[in-house]
């Protein structure tokens, strides 16, 4: 059995003058009256005494330290003394509990409570810890913590959050965690279904989802359920969700989910392009969509800077090299290609093309771009670019080209074999916007025959390429996994935004960033 982590000594004052049998880590063990209070689920007078542990630490057996002014008290196990202190010393009381709303109050309790005896390893039987356990769910359901966030393993980074030096123990398995909630707890589960926060589905956490950092932002305005457990039971949710959030093209918004989801209201898009979403179909069903331009922009051109460098100075090939234990000397050989001074060709210049210039200005860079439309003249001289009309001036003056633009019919396989062809031998071509941009068995052929010198590419079609992909095996070409907007910033401002669209046009606000067809 698993050692468990019950700070149990926090608990069982009464215990203690019984001088129960302790089990090897010291920590005494579970009498039957404190199994049925855990049980029972009757923890208010601990939780409301616990809040004291957030502002001591024990330092010796019988001492502790207050965190504000580090004065030692005597302890005996009794929080009296350290209450006194605080009222004394701080003037802090449990008044401040009725004067904060119930849900921030909960928190707190359900925060400090856990934190309180997810301290200390001991050891315990399953039965305990599965008590333990139960107690724990009552206070996560409370917290309002969505289900769909716990699989297997996210149980325990829950608790994690609340100590990061937990010791692992005994915990219930993903299903037994469900029949638990549907069992035990269904009235519990049944007020949060009710509550006013709009239901949204999204498609997971970890994996190809979101990172778990970033859906509290979510959970703050909506109650969240994965597409796993949506599948499982679509009757029950279908009706509810009002908001799809997609993620890396996940979940797809095919007729089929769409037809399941009579109450939707919108389709809340992660990123600028929306090529994978049927627009015109999704506003006939009365849903709008919505997109995060702006806030990816800076990202975006930082990768394609960052692609454009790394290829022309041959980074990636010199890591290797220094890496090798093979290496006995450097060779100059390794030769690439001067950026400063050299001319950029930017196709596309929107937000993403537009920074992407105002970075080329900062290495001296000649700059040309093409566009459906001429930027104005101010935002030219801002940044010394010179438009070109025609895209085949552009592509025969550049030594770097880059693509920054949205993926639309017109624009797929926009760079081809004729393309190609016109861009000076010793170019590389940089692409940040979609894979379909460009004809990719042109470009191998451009590659392999030396047509141009390199290319760096942030997105490919299909995504991840087949391992066996001949661009996979061309020395001349850098490809990372689109992570253009792959910052902890940039991701949590984009969610942020989606989360905003939807609210607003759950509530009927003006929308901010509405997709027409």
């Amino acid at each position: 059995m698993a050692d468990a982590v019950i700070d149990i000594n926090f608990f069982l004052k009464k215990e203690r003058k019984k001088k129960r049998p302790r089990c090897s880590s010291g920590s005494v063990l579970m009498s039957p009256e404190v199994k049925g209070r855990l049980e029972s689920g009757n923890m208010a007078t601990r939780l409301r005494s616990s809040k004291v542990w957030e502002y001591f630490i024990r330092t010796k057996e019988k001492s502790v330290q207050c965190n504000i002014c580090k004065a030692e008290l005597a302890y005996h196990g009794s929080t009296t003394a350290m209450h006194e202190h605080l009222k004394r010393k701080h003037v802090l009381t449990d008044s401040e509990n009725a004067e904060e709303g119930s849900s921030s109050r909960c928190k707190k309790l359900c925060s400090s409570s856990v934190d309180a005896f997810v301290t200390r390893p001991a050891t315990c039987t399953p039965q305990q810890a599965e008590i333990l356990t139960e107690s724990i769910l009552k206070m996560l359901v409370t917290d309002m913590r969505p289900i769909s966030m716990v699989d297997d393993q996210g149980f325990k980074e829950m608790i994690k959050q609340f100590n990061p030096d937990y010791h692992d123990y005994y915990l219930p398995s993903r299903s037994h965690f469900t029949a638990l909630m549907e069992k035990k707890y269904f009235a519990t589960f049944e007020k949060v279904m009710t509550e006013e926060k709009p239901w949204a589905l999204f498609s997971e956490v970890g994996g190809e989802g979101y990172l778990k950092e970033v859906v509290d932002i979510m959970n703050e305005e909506f109650h969240l359920v994965s597409h796993k457990d949506f599948l499982k039971n679509p009757l029950l949710f279908g009706p509810k969700i009002q908001a799809l959030f997609v993620w890396n093209c996940c979940p797809a918004a095919d007729p089929l989910l769409l037809t399941s989801l009579p109450s939707l209201k919108v389709v809340a898009n992660g990123g600028v392009g929306i090529d994978h979403l049927d627009v015109p179909h999704i506003n006939s069903l009365g849903v709008t969509v919505t997109n995060t331009p702006g806030v990816v922009s800076v990202a975006t051109a930082d990768m394609a800077m960052g692609l454009l460098l790394a290829s022309a100075r041959k980074i990636v090939e010199g890591h290797r090299i220094s890496v090798d234990p093979k290496t006995t000397y450097l060779p100059q050989s390794l030769m690439g290609v001067e950026v400063s001074g050299s001319t950029l060709g930017i196709i596309g210049m929107g937000n993403i093309g537009y920074k992407i210039a105002q970075r080329g200005k900062g290495f001296d860079m000649r700059i040309l771009y093409h566009n459906r439309t001429r930027r104005c003249v101010i935002d030219e001289e801002a940044v010394g670019a010179f438009y070109c009309k025609n895209m085949d001036e552009l592509l025969k003056e550049s030594d770097f080209v880059v693509l920054a633009v949205n993926l639309t019919p017109q624009t797929k396989h926009l760079i081809g074999h004729r393309e190609l062809s016109l861009m000076k031998d010793t170019a590389t071509l940089v692409n940040i916007s979609r894979g379909l941009v460009v004809d990719q068995d042109a470009l191998v052929m451009a590659l392999q025959s030396g047509v141009i010198q390199a290319a760096a590419l942030d997105v490919t079609h299909p995504e991840p390429l087949p391992r066996d992909h001949p661009l996979l095996s061309l020395p001349n070409v850098l490809i990372t996994p689109h992570a253009g907007t792959n910052t902890n910033a940039t991701i949590r401002k984009m969610v942020q935004l989606m989360v905003e669209n939807a609210v607003a046009v759950i509530k009927g606000f003006p929308v901010p960033n509405e997709v027409k067809p």
